[in-house]
């Protein structure tokens, strides 16, 4: 399991189900390359979207699996 995966788990238990199968299902973790986390989104609106109302989860998510020094990265 990489670690999008894990963050995804911590997310899916924060979000109702279907935001998170709206915003989350569609990713896909691409790569990690020191400290950066790129994953993969279906378009640029839905980068926006993510950054703009799901970065605090996300940040939340990484810290709470001892990662928060990572920045995810949508692509």
């Amino acid at each position: 399991m990489n670690l999008w995966d894990r963050v995804l788990a911590r997310i899916e238990g924060k979000l109702n189900r279907h935001s998170f199968a709206t915003w989350f299902r569609p990713t896909q973790f691409l790569l990690q390359h020191g400290e950066t986390l790129v994953v993969r989104v279906p378009s640029p609106q839905f980068k926006d979207w993510l950054d703009k109302n799901y970065r605090g989860v996300i940040d939340e998510a990484l810290g709470e699996l001892e990662a928060g020094s990572l920045q995810v990265v949508f692509e």
